[in-house]
Order: structure tokens, then sequence, then C-alpha cells
């Protein structure tokens, strides 16, 4: 799709959130989390970020992973699946986690997170795919609001994924720059509808009132930002 035509679908996905109870996920999973469950996953993920990050042992049990998220782990620019090379080894680890315990609900990837036999092997996944270079074509929206998508982005989002969507290891906050437009709109729509189930709360509070519009704009900006080894 293209132009008009992108737009159309954002609208049409973001507005499927009023037929979505709040605290209902998909699945039955639980709601976003508190600011004290959101503490409790981070320090689960604590431990496994202190571990050895070994690359090469990451990369034979990624193989699996490769089926769907491509060996350069780019993704599908179509957003049903996202680019996860040069992504914060912390936030790889924290994701992973997330689904393995149900924080986070995500039942197509979980039987392979939960194939992985033990937390080293969950840290040496993160290790390679943090290690891969993020350069490569992704799925962008139709460029036609990217003014409004910076200010939302500006005013509700940098404080947390930098200005230039660069996120924190430390605070296992997300590199979002690059990331494929519908991914992204995806993303919004769960987070915001409370079915992802392990967001940050504040960025739930942020994006909760975010309109269609609003939803299609600021992912169409994200999806442009660029990774200083991916300038074009």
């Amino acid at each position: 799709m293209r132009g008009r035509d992108f737009v159309a679908f954002s609208i049409l996905a973001v507005q499927s959130l009023v037929f979505v109870p709040r605290g209902v996920g998909a699945e039955g999973a639980a709601s976003n989390p508190s600011p004290a469950s959101w503490e409790s996953s981070v320090a689960a993920a604590q431990p496994v970020v202190g571990l050895e990050a070994r690359p090469d042992s990451g990369r034979a049990r990624y193989a699996v992973c490769a089926e769907c998220h491509l060996a350069n782990g780019l993704g599908d620019p179509g957003g049903t699946m996202p680019k996860l090379a040069g992504q914060h080894r912390s936030v790889l680890i924290k994701q992973m986690l997330d689904i393995r315990s149900g924080r986070r609900s995500n039942p197509l990837m979980l039987p392979y997170v939960r194939s992985l036999p033990d937390e080293q092997a969950v840290a040496d996944v993160a290790a390679y795919l943090a290690a891969l270079p993020p350069v490569g074509g992704n799925g962008r929206g139709p460029g036609e609001d990217l003014l409004r998508g910076r200010q939302l982005y500006q005013r509700h989002c940098a404080s947390c994924h930098g200005a230039g969507g660069e996120g924190d290891a430390a605070a296992f906050t997300p590199a979002i720059r690059g990331q494929h437009y519908r991914y992204v709109v995806r993303q919004l729509i769960d987070i915001a509808g409370a079915r992802r189930g392990n967001a940050h709360p504040g960025m739930v509070a942020a994006i909760e009132s975010f309109s269609a519009r609003d939803v299609a704009s600021v992912a169409d900006f994200v999806s442009r930002l660029r990774d200083e080894d991916d300038r074009e």
C-alpha cells in the first residue's frame, strides 16, 4: 500500500481500539503493568543482563528465530516482524523474559522463547542480535503528516526513547529509530488498548489519548529516524 491507502490502513487499525475493553488483553492476558509490576519485571531481567554476552553461542540458537525475523534480524518491512538487529541487549533480554513469563502476551513467540534452555541462552541470543548492524530498508509510512508526527514524538516520546529514537539500554527503553511503520502502529494500538501487557506505565499514559491520526503520524516519523550507520 502507498499514500492514502497507508493512511486508511492506519486509521482503520487504530479505530479497532474502541471495540476492545480496556484492561483485557489478547488471549485473556493481563492489562498493562503498574509501576510496581514494571519494576518487578526489570528486577527479573537485571541478573540476566549481567551474564556473559556470548554472541557466537547466540548465533546458533538464533537459527530457529531467523525463520521469521530473518538471518540479518531486519524483520519484515510489512510490519509483521520487527527489526531486532542492533536493539539494546537489555531490551531484548527483558522482552524475551516477559514473553516467557506471560507478562507480555505474544502467543506466536512463546514456544520459541520457552525452547531456550536457560537464562544464559536468552542472554546469548540477545547478544547476537544486539551485535547485528541495523542497516537496511524498513517499511515506512506515507510521509504525509510528518510535522505532526515530529511534534507528537518530541512532546510524548523523546524524553524516554531519545531525540533520535536511540532508546536507553540502562532504562530498558528500546531503540525505535527505523522500526517498520506498520509494526509501530500495531504496538501503539496494543499498548494503548492494554493488550501488550508489559509496556511502561508512562508510555500507556502518554499515548492512550492518541487519535488515529496521531498514531499514524508518530509511527511514520519514527520509521524515518535513522541510526548513524544507516543514513541515506
